[in-house]
């Protein structure tokens, strides 16, 4: 099997993943990373949030997405909905 290396995603300020954000800088980013286990039934996910200007140190969360058979996969809304 192939080895799993980490997905990386990175924006930076002033793109449109991050302009819904009201307190930022010009000097923010996020780095999103994936990582998918050896045995392809587990995404863990990574997030963190860098901004010198707004943040004391960087802020960091995640968690995992655990495949099971059966499970009904319901849509996703990230708030777009919210204004």
């Amino acid at each position: 099997m192939a080895e799993r290396r980490p997905t990386d995603r990175a924006f930076l300020a002033g793109s449109n993943e991050l302009d819904s954000s009201r307190s930022r800088s010009n000097q923010s980013r996020v780095v999103e990373r994936y990582t998918l286990s050896a045995d392809g039934l587990k995404i863990d996910y990574e997030i963190t949030v860098t901004d010198p200007v707004m943040l004391a140190e960087p802020w960091a969360w995640g968690g995992s997405f655990i495949y099971r058979e059966g499970a009904e996969l319901r849509a996703w809304n990230c708030g777009a909905d919210r204004g």
